[in-house]
């Protein structure tokens, strides 16, 4: 259902609690190898199941071929450097690739779209983490200052808006 810090969310509602009574934990799958292709195997059938989407425009599934990792070791290890063999990133890296291929009209999902999306989704991850990094210089500073809860900017003084967008850019 979530990521575990949902768990003190579900557990603090009695309706939610009473709902979701098991809790189950996905592992991360081992690096892949000649012996344990686990992780492979997932990606594979999330693979499948892009193979077999059709549209109402096209005859058949849309997508004629694909780089699967079975046969191939070395991408599988590199899928696995991606994700850190996390189900959830395996499967929206996936879908991100499949995505990929389908905006630039091709008929086949490559490893160069799992490196696109892959670039996508780094590239997408730092940017929230950067949001977040100044969330929390502007909710210290809200504390400090007893600043109110959001901050118009068309109401500020000049000085008092130069110091926010300062703030923020640093």
């Amino acid at each position: 259902m979530g990521m575990p810090d949902l768990l003190d969310i579900v557990r603090s509602d009695d309706q939610l609690a009473r709902r979701f009574t098991n809790t189950h934990y996905l592992s991360s799958f081992e690096e892949p190898s000649s012996d344990n292709h686990t992780m492979v195997s997932f990606a594979d059938e999330l693979l499948l199941a892009s193979s077999e989407i059709s549209l109402s425009t096209s005859d058949g599934p849309y997508f004629k071929e694909i780089d699967y990792f079975y046969d191939n070791l070395d991408d599988a290890r590199r899928l696995y450097a991606a994700t850190d063999g996390n189900p959830s990133k395996l499967k929206t890296l996936a879908i991100n690739a499949a995505c990929l291929a389908y905006s630039e009209d091709s008929h086949a999902i490559r490893m160069s779209h799992f490196s696109k999306a892959f670039n996508d989704l780094e590239m997408a991850s730092t940017n929230a983490k950067k949001a977040a990094a100044i969330q929390q210089k502007l909710k210290a500073r809200k504390i400090q200052k007893e600043l109110p809860d959001f901050i118009n900017p068309f109401n500020l003084p000049i000085n008092q808006l130069d110091f926010l967008l300062c703030e923020n850019g640093a």
